[in-house]
């Protein structure tokens, strides 16, 4: 018998708290997460979807970075407990969308921009 809903929201509700801030890298950023980072930025707190079904989730709204260089490529994001330091908690290639950062050094995640998000 598969999980019931409330147990696949619970866990998906451990995970959006337990990664709790995003970060841009310009490549995959490694099982260690450090690989590739984006100069410049400061890690962002994502807004998540209600957890609902079988766990579902997602960003909802997007998560803006400043301060990157002009026109640099954004291809991964990874998620960590902490602003700075913390724990690394996964990665994710961007699938849909710009994989680079505007000309004034700007990049937001959009909801269901990375594998992984569901909305």
């Amino acid at each position: 018998m598969p999980w019931v809903d409330q147990v696949m929201c619970d866990a998906a509700d451990i995970i959006k708290t337990n990664a709790a801030f995003m970060q841009l890298h310009s490549g995959d950023p490694g099982t260690a997460g450090t690989a590739n980072v984006v100069a410049g930025q400061t890690r962002q707190a994502p807004q998540w979807t209600a957890s609902s079904g079988q766990g579902n989730f997602g960003l909802s709204t997007p998560t803006s970075f400043s301060g990157l260089p002009a026109n640099n490529p954004v291809s991964w994001v990874s998620f960590w407990s902490a602003v700075t330091g913390g724990v690394f908690r996964g990665r994710f290639p961007i699938t849909v969308g710009d994989t680079v950062a505007s000309p004034s050094g700007t990049y937001s995640v959009t909801p269901g921009n990375f594998v992984g998000s569901s909305t």
